[in-house]
């Protein structure tokens, strides 16, 4: 049997997506030398791809010594890390958008949360019925997020989604993401109808 350092390496070097990898900790340097950038959240993200396939087998290791039960339990808690890890880092960089934020970042971020969301829920058929929309819904995105009132309102709806999401409360969960869908959606509604006017 080999030893587990030797394991480790084989793992590490067993697929050339493993190279990414290398995108953590540059990630952290560009975030220590120059703060909060598009960047430093690319290179996080693209680490996230060869993090969430060694998850994944470490996962399947693990569960092959623990039995269907628990080996069950940690492909559902572990599946969904990076798209746990997205909405995280969605909500903390949304924590400090203010006035001076500029709105095609408050739409990436917003984007981010979302389809980490809709990623969480476990069901495809969200992500490919949303697909489509996508141009739609950033173009509501906009409407809303300019409203500079709204903007801190939003990210408290999304902790609240998530939190919800993270609890396991489906039921609260659909509710608070229905009550988001619903007043962006009547923003949006009444934003058009005054432009419409004032043409």
């Amino acid at each position: 049997m080999a030893s587990p350092l030797t394991q480790l390496l084989r793992m590490l070097t067993g697929s050339w997506l493993n190279v990414l990898l290398i995108a953590a900790p540059l990630s952290l340097a560009l975030r220590w030398q120059s703060g909060v950038s598009v960047w430093g959240f690319v290179l996080a993200a693209v680490s996230l791809v060869p993090a969430a396939g060694l998850i994944g087998t470490a996962t399947e290791h693990l569960a092959r010594r623990s039995g269907p039960t628990l080996g069950g339990l940690l492909n559902a808690t572990f599946g969904n890390a990076a798209e746990l890890i997205i909405a995280i880092a969605a909500l903390r960089a949304g924590r400090t958008i203010d006035s001076a934020t500029p709105l095609a970042r408050l739409i990436a971020l917003d984007v981010d949360f979302h389809s980490a969301i809709y990623s969480l829920s476990g069901n495809p058929a969200i992500e490919e019925m949303i697909a489509p929309q996508w141009p739609h819904m950033r173009r509501s995105m906009a409407t809303v997020l300019a409203e500079l009132d709204y903007r801190e309102s939003a990210w408290a709806e999304h902790e609240t989604i998530a939190a919800h999401v993270l609890a396991g409360n489906a039921r609260a969960a659909e509710a608070a993401a229905l009550a988001h869908a619903q007043t962006a959606g009547r923003m949006t509604e009444e934003k058009l109808r005054a432009i419409d006017v004032a043409a």
